[in-house]
């Protein structure tokens, strides 16, 4: 029986894992800046585009924590096929992360991605 792969999954290689994988990305990448979120973004010469998240005790108690990493796997797992090139990306959530909407916190995504993008021509 082989495994099929999941349209919008997740899976474990397309997680950064360790603390060399995420300072390679903030130390060599690109970094945007938006009020939620501060993003690097290193390109990876893998076959996959990779996500690493960061959100500190500062940005409120676990429940809120574990919301904001849901809301950014979940925005990356539905975008990651779009990328034509394959990039690290690590998201350190900001204080004003905590009391956003989904709909700003998408957005503020969504300004990312385009830099991302705007940024390989």
């Amino acid at each position: 029986m082989t495994k099929e792969t999941k349209p919008f999954g997740f899976p474990p290689t397309a997680r950064l894992h360790c603390s060399r994988e995420f300072k390679h990305a903030t130390d060599q990448g690109k970094k945007i800046h938006t009020p939620l979120f501060l993003a690097f973004l290193c390109k990876n010469g893998l076959d996959c585009s990779r996500l690493g998240v960061t959100v500190s005790k500062k940005v409120g108690q676990a429940v809120t924590r574990n919301r904001i990493k849901r809301w950014l796997r979940d925005y990356f797992r539905h975008r990651q096929a779009r990328m034509a090139e394959h990039w690290d990306v690590v998201i350190i959530a900001r204080i004003k992360a905590n009391a956003a909407s989904r709909g700003e916190f998408d957005r503020a995504l969504d300004s990312v991605f385009r830099s991302l993008l705007s940024s390989r021509r």
